[in-house]
């Protein structure tokens, strides 16, 4: 049996003829591509515009960002003040403060730098200064002004005490100087103490603990002569104290621990221990025989 594909003629009866190509219209096609290129490429005068936009949008960026920086470096010192009560401070290069009642510390802690450590102190305040070190392998110095002097230490604990007439400064451990007016520079070692009061100056060794002995809350006196007693009821309680005539201070000794707060418990130290007669009178303290 035929198959009827069998007469299936392999031939189609139409043919695909390939157009020819119109060589004209070929160029144009390329001149028409070549064309609009050229007129996306950004001629010769525009790209140097480009660029200096480039460069003043560049120098307008830092500009801003050293604006930024050099405000926060400049930042006015933050001021902190204590009412009826103590506060510790934490410096940003882990230094501690502990700021006395109604005292007043400044400092620029929002652009501290290490490289330039100081604060501003009116009052009263103990410092645990740590020392830290550049990267070139120098110690930093740590400075603490006052209205009286300037207090310079690389790592050390101390008591300062400053306000616009008095200033006193006791070391208990490392070493200071103290820059007095403009010319003055005077160096302490642990326990000694630099008061400066009016134009007198002095330095003198001292129990220093009794001149910081209110973020403690206690005196530790030791065998603490009379004079010195007289000198911390002044500091600690503002009394003027007003002596007898011909009362023989330095061979009065103190010992014993006695609380702070306690200005009666001191008084009656003095009565019972040192065989004295104390009356306060207003904002004056008579000791006599």
């Amino acid at each position: 049996m035929e198959n009827e594909h069998d007469h299936f003629n392999d031939e189609l009866p139409f043919a695909f003829n390939k157009p020819e190509r119109d060589e004209a219209l070929k160029d144009k096609s390329r001149q028409d591509l070549l064309s609009n290129i050229a007129q996306t490429r950004p001629s010769g005068k525009w790209r140097k515009k480009s660029a200096w936009l480039s460069v003043i949008t560049a120098c307008f960026l830092l500009v801003g960002m050293l604006m930024i920086f050099n405000r926060k470096r400049s930042a006015p010192p933050t001021a902190i003040q204590t009412g009826d009560f103590q506060r510790t401070i934490l410096l940003p290069d882990s230094s501690e403060i502990l700021l006395n009642r109604y005292s007043e510390i400044r400092a620029n802690l929002i652009g501290w730098s290490n490289s330039k450590r100081e604060v501003w102190l009116t009052g009263e305040a103990f410092f645990k200064i740590n020392k830290v070190k550049t990267t070139s392998g120098r110690y930093n110095n740590f400075i603490v002004h006052t209205a009286k002097g300037d207090i310079e230490v690389l790592g050390t604990s101390f008591n300062v005490q400053a306000d616009s007439s008095f200033f006193s400064t006791a070391l208990h451990t490392g070493s200071i100087k103290a820059h007095i007016g403009k010319e003055a520079v005077i160096s302490l070692v642990p326990g000694q103490v630099l008061i400066v009061q009016g134009n007198h100056i002095y330095r003198k060794e001292v129990n220093v603990q009794l001149y910081s002995a209110w973020k403690d809350g206690e005196f530790h006196f030791d065998h603490t002569s009379l004079t010195e007693v007289i000198a911390l009821i002044e500091k600690y309680y503002k009394l003027k104290v007003k002596l007898a005539a011909n009362l023989p201070v330095a061979e009065r000794k103190l010992s014993g621990n006695i609380a702070v707060k306690d200005s009666s418990g001191l008084f009656n130290a003095l009565r019972v221990i040192m065989g004295l007669t104390v009356l306060q009178q207003g904002d004056s303290l008579i000791i006599s025989k």
